[in-house]
């Protein structure tokens, strides 16, 4: 008996796929009577998380929950990791939350820009004070912290912080492959069915936070990912590209147009009603009305 097959028996039969090694099912808490399938669980890590209630754990403790036989929950215990559904498992490092303490400062140029403190801080948008950046954590669809990247005072260079800069921190194997998460998909509501609107950094996904569209992601880039389209492809809703206004960012909507709707999404373009380079140069009621003017892109019809 595999993880998967526990999962099916004692846990949710009308189990969803996720991603590579994860599925949606019914929180297994007492406490939580969840009519959709709103809680995350890793197949191959054995473990939980609810996104409605914030109930999390291993997989035995989902199991005794759900009063499996005891026999049944040592077994969980001595079954190793285990690919998921015939593809292999990949386990991602993730680094320790303690690092962005030493990051845990106020990103000042951010703020005069007219970024909201509680949007900065609800996103863990800090500052590094001895290479003066603005640092950015970056997250799986667990909320496990993958990476830490960001941009200079400047805001032209781009970084990472690699394994030199992380000491007694540093997981092994350890790789930043950014582009192969979607910046705040570990907030999505998996409730709602709104579109999901897709842009390229981070300042133009907070612009849209703080402008009242929650569910709002970020490529960290122009072009998506494989990656990244099997993410979108996992939660099942429509799609708002709305990348950059130049050349960069109507090349990267083309090709992201093409994956998604291979991928059989309903993918729309927003319309940017003021000719501005990216989302974020918009008013709060500008940036709303583009993401309504949603159209199909010509070539669909």
């Amino acid at each position: 008996m595999n993880t998967l097959q526990l999962v099916e028996m004692f846990i949710d039969s009308d189990w969803r796929k996720s991603t590579s090694g994860n599925v949606f099912v019914r929180c297994p808490s007492p406490d939580h009577h969840d009519s959709k399938p709103s809680c995350h669980l890793s197949i191959d890590k054995k473990v939980f998380n609810c996104f409605s209630c914030g109930a999390r754990g291993s997989l035995a403790k989902a199991l005794k929950w759900k009063r499996a036989p005891d026999s049944i929950i040592n077994l969980v215990a001595q079954m190793p990791d285990s690919p998921f559904i015939g593809r292999e498992a990949v386990k991602s490092a993730l680094l320790d939350e303690v690092i962005l303490s030493a990051y845990a400062n106020k990103p000042q140029k951010w703020i005069d820009a007219g970024f909201e403190e509680c949007i900065l801080s609800d996103h863990q948008i800090g500052y590094d004070k001895i290479n003066n950046r603005i640092t950015i954590p970056i997250r799986d669809l667990n909320g496990g912290l993958v990476a830490i990247v960001g941009r200079n005072d400047s805001d032209f260079n781009k970084y990472k912080v690699y394994k030199s800069e992380l000491g007694d921190f540093e997981p092994r194997p350890y790789m930043p492959k950014v582009h192969d998460h979607l910046w705040r998909a570990d907030k999505l509501d998996h409730d709602m069915t709104d579109p999901i609107v897709v842009v390229e950094g981070y300042k133009a996904c907070m612009w849209l936070v703080q402008c009242g569209y929650l569910p709002t992601v970020a490529l960290l880039g122009a072009r998506i990912s494989d990656a990244q389209v099997e993410l979108l492809s996992s939660f099942g809703r429509p799609v708002i590209l709305m990348l950059d206004n130049d050349e960069a960012g109507r090349k990267g909507q083309q090709d992201a147009e093409i994956k998604l709707y291979r991928k059989g999404l309903n993918v729309k373009t927003a319309t940017y009603v003021v000719d501005v380079k990216q989302p974020d140069y918009l008013n709060p009621t500008d940036t709303i009305v583009s993401v309504l003017n949603a159209k199909e892109p010509t070539w669909i019809s």
